[in-house]
Order: C-alpha cells, then structure tokens, then sequence
C-alpha cells in the first residue's frame, strides 16, 4: 500500500469513527444530578471540594498529557482517556466516602486531560495526512453536533435515572465509556506526512511551546480560551443549586434532577442546532468579534443568574452551551495550522492548563469561604458570582482592544 493510500485510509477510518467516539466520551448520564448525589451523599463544602478535585486533576495532568500525547500518538492518548473515565464512573457508582470519591473525580479528571486537545489534533492530522486541512471546520462542527446529541440524550435519562437512584447514572456512564475505549481502540494513527516535527525533551518542548506565544493570534487565543473555560464552568457548578432552590420556592425540589435533566437535553439540542451557524458567522463579522460575543453571552446568563431566582431565568439557561458550540469550531480551525505536530497537543493542553488552573483555584477559594454546614442558595451564589463578573468582564474588553492581533497575516 503507498503512503498516499494509507493516508487515505487513516483519514476514511477516524473520520467515520471520531464523531462517534466523541457521541460516546459525552454520554454523561450523571451531569443533572452530580453535585446533589455529592451534596447529599457528603455535603455542599464537601461537593464543591469534590468539583475542585476534578478540575485539580484536570490541571496536574494536563500539559504531561499533551506531552504523552505528543510523545506516543493520539490513539493512546485516547485510549488512556476513555479508560480512565470509565473506573471513575464505576467508582462513583458502586464506591462511597470522600476518599473514594477523590479518587473517582481525580480519573475523571485524567481523562479530561487525557482527552484534551488529543481529539482536535487527531481530526486536523488525519485531514491534513491527504491536504484536506480546509475541512476542519465543517468536520469539527459534525463531532460537537453528534457530542451535544449524547449530551441532550444522556441528561434527559440520566434526570429519569436519579428519580429511580442517583447511583445508575454513574454506572451507565461507566458503561458509555467502555464503549468509546472500544472505539478509541480502532482509532488509526495518522500520517504525520511532511510536518516530520518530533516533541523535543520535557523542558525544551516547555520552552518552545511558551515561544509559541510570540505570536500574537495564538496569544489571543489563549487568553480567550482561559476566559472561555471559566465563564463556562461557572454556570455548571450552580446550575443544579439554582435549580433546586428555584424549584422549592414552588414546593417541586423533589423534580429538580428530571428539570435540570430537561433544561440540559435542551441545551445541548439548541448548541447542537447552532453550531452549523460558527463559519457564516465568523464571514459575517469576523473571527475576534464571533469570539467576544460567546464570551458576552455567558457574561449575561451568569448575570441574569445573580440578579434573580426565576423561571425566566431557567429558560435562558438552555442558551448555556451555544457559546461552546459556535466558538470550538473556530478556535480550533484559527489554531492548528499555526502549531507544528510535534507541539500541538502539548500547547492545547497548556492553554487548558491555564484555564482550569485559575476556575480550580476560584472554586477552592468559594469553598473555604463558606462555613461548614453552609447551604448555597441563591444569596450564596450572589456573594460568588460578582467577582466572575468583574474579572472576567475585564478580560473581554481588553481582547476587545487587543483583536487587531486576530487579523489575517498578524504574528
């Protein structure tokens, strides 16, 4: 077989099965009801340090993952990715006590490490193997289409499972899992084709993926997926709390994981749906300020959020993951052809380094400030969310002034 037919062939192969493992990767049965199983099995200080130790995991493992990845190919990397998801999932569902539970998030985490990034590089080398880098986006907007369907699909029986027993959510993401490990077993390696760039010793690739950053887009980049990351991981940490005090001023809290299930199926419908709209959007009125609107939509529902506990406000929440579905697409397209095959999963794993580092430490902070036994009901989340609102309303105004730098021929 020539390289060109191989590279076909790599191409055909984890173009057909990469949606598919990214549908099965977020089968996330557990995501309407995780933190009241962990409220209630260990308390809200406990859940929220619970919550903490996912991301610390996630930010521990991140650049060493992008290095591995680097170092010994995507398929691993995957594969390592799934697995992992897959014993934290059965730990959380069979487990009990903190301990265990720390365990469970901290390979819930691995996997997110493991995961990020690694996809992405997978899906631009396997185009790039036969020149078809251009396709990029479109093929980034099928897998979030197919990843935002599991998404919806598993919140709405997930939301069934908790009324039956919180614990079968986990379980049958464990077993989602298994089967993306499966998939992520028949993944092929691509071609590397002409970029002939190898990952260089630990230090040395520290040093010239932080180098990288002399250029101005993908410095840009960075700083707004950093405050893409956090304004999006505020919403999900209050989202359930906010649902439940919601939902017992109307004397329903015994609905709260089938409501919060409901409102995440159709979060995830609604990106799913709009995704499509990334491309026109960006012809429309460019990369940058595509870029700021998703960050100014999540600014407005975490703003709506403080103000008042209403229905209108839940309405609003399925508005939640469209920034995600509109901007993943193009950050994705305006970084990999910047970024060599030997550095990029160590630098995409950097930046999420970066922006998990600062939510973790945030999140820590709001755990250690509330007293034990403490409830967080919606004069709680009010103390929290202004200091989200004022840092991260900052950033965006100075990538406002600073999205010259996205210009075409910048850096």
């Amino acid at each position: 077989m020539t390289t060109s037919t191989a590279g076909d062939a790599a191409v055909v192969r984890n173009l057909r099965l990469y949606p598919l493992l990214q549908a099965c990767r977020n089968l996330y049965f557990w995501q309407a009801v995780w933190f009241l199983y962990l409220e209630g099995e260990l308390g809200p200080r406990e859940a929220i340090v619970l919550a903490a130790v996912y991301d610390l995991g996630t930010v521990v493992l991140e650049v060493p993952s992008g290095y591995l990845c680097d170092v010994i190919g995507r398929r691993w990397t995957f594969v390592i990715a799934c697995l992992a998801s897959c014993l934290g999932c059965a730990l959380l569902g069979w487990g009990s006590g903190f301990a265990v539970f720390a365990l469970a998030q901290a390979l819930q985490g691995l996997s997110a490490a493991f995961a990020s990034g690694t996809g992405s590089a997978l899906l631009y080398e396997s185009l790039a193997a036969t020149g078809r880098e251009h396709e990029l986006t479109a093929h980034e907007v099928r897998a979030h289409r197919y990843s935002f369907a599991a998404l919806a699909l598993s919140a709405v029986i997930g939301g069934g499972l908790a009324l039956i027993e919180p614990r079968l959510t986990y379980l049958a993401t464990a077993a989602a899992a298994f089967a993306s490990l499966g998939l992520a077993w028949a993944l092929v390696e691509p071609d590397p084709g002409e970029d002939t760039s190898r990952a260089a010793p630990p230090l040395r690739q520290l040093l010239a993926v932080a180098a990288r950053l002399r250029d101005p887009a993908l410095a840009w980049l960075t700083a707004f997926a950093v405050l893409a990351i956090v304004l999006e991981d505020v919403p999900y940490v209050l989202l359930q709390s906010y649902f439940k005090h919601l939902l017992a001023a109307h004397a329903l809290a015994g609905w709260t994981p089938a409501a919060t299930g409901g409102v995440i199926a159709a979060m995830m419908a609604v990106s799913a749906g709009v995704s499509g709209w990334a491309p026109g959007l960006q012809a429309r009125v460019g990369l940058a300020w595509s870029l700021v609107a998703t960050l100014a939509l999540q600014l407005a529902l975490v703003l709506a959020m403080t103000l008042t506990l209403h229905p209108a406000v839940a309405a609003l929440l399925v508005l939640r993951m469209v920034p995600r579905g509109l901007r993943d697409p193009l950050v994705s397209a305006a970084t990999q052809p910047r970024l060599e095959r030997g550095y990029r999963a160590t630098f995409l794993s950097l930046v999420n380094l970066v922006g998990r580092l600062v939510f973790t430490l945030s999140l820590l902070a709001v755990a250690w400030s509330l007293p034990p036994g403490a409830v967080l009901d919606h004069t709680a989340m009010q103390a929290v969310a202004p200091g989200y609102l004022v840092a991260c309303g900052a950033g965006t105004l100075l990538l406002v002034v600073a999205r010259s730098w996205l210009r075409p021929g910048a850096g």
